[in-house]
């Protein structure tokens, strides 16, 4: 009797899942195995386990609590690496704060004296803590008066009214150190008085103005000055 030889189940261009139903209905030769092994043979096709994760009970693959611990701790890695300079960039130093909140005043301060078609003042006070607020204000109206027909025989009436709100305010952090604040060529900072208050044009002129801005924690110096033909600021990095 001629012996018949079996060709083992080829997988070729199948899925182990054909090939095992395949092995069920008799369309392919059964395996070479016999006995426990094929068993576990037949197990391993049907099962078809990935190469990462493992099967549950629904046939779907899941990752293990060790795996998921591992890209968690790399997530919270990078977060920790990324966050602070995240907030650097969105926060502004005080330095380019300072000099954005000078910058901002005197753009107001210009843009309200010609649309109202008056007078309005830049000031500087020093407060408790070495905090300097920046405050715009529109002057008052007998005192517009006097800028525009300047007359020594005129005298101005008590300031009973009310003092104006405000148009602009903003405050310089305490880690900024003014060096100077000039206004018409005399510097307060200097003389050790208060300083005068910038006057702001109808017709878009000002007063002369200059102050230099000191960050304590840097070595970095900004001087700001107007030009009093236009009104406009000018920003010089010192040193």
């Amino acid at each position: 009797m001629r012996a018949v030889r079996h060709e083992p189940a080829r997988l070729d261009g199948e899925g182990p899942r054909v090939a095992v139903h395949r092995l069920m209905d008799g369309s392919m030769p059964p395996l070479p195995v016999q006995g426990p092994d094929a068993d576990l043979a037949l197990h391993g096709l049907a099962s078809h386990e990935p190469l990462f994760g493992r099967a549950t009970a629904s046939g779907r693959t899941g990752f293990t609590l060790v795996e998921i611990m591992i890209v968690i701790s790399i997530i919270a890695v990078v977060f920790a690496m990324g966050v602070p300079s995240l907030f650097r960039m969105m926060s502004k130093d005080p330095m380019r704060q300072a000099v954005s909140d000078v910058l901002e005043a005197c753009q107001q301060a210009r843009a309200e004296a010609i649309l109202r078609d008056t007078t309005t003042e830049l000031r500087f006070d020093l407060e408790d803590g070495g905090f300097w607020d920046i405050t715009v204000v529109p002057r008052p109206k007998h005192h517009a008066e006097l800028d525009v027909q300047p007359d020594p025989s005129v005298q101005s009436p008590p300031d009973s009214a009310p003092a104006p709100a405000p148009i602009f305010h903003a405050r310089i952090s305490n880690r900024i150190f003014v060096d100077a604040l000039g206004v018409n060529f005399k510097d307060a900072i200097a003389d050790q008085e208060p300083p005068a208050p910038v006057r702001f044009y109808a017709n878009g002129t000002c007063d002369e103005f200059t102050i230099v801005l000191h960050w304590l924690d840097q070595p970095e110096w900004r001087k700001i000055s107007l030009d009093i033909i236009t009104g406009l600021p000018d920003v010089e990095m010192i040193r």
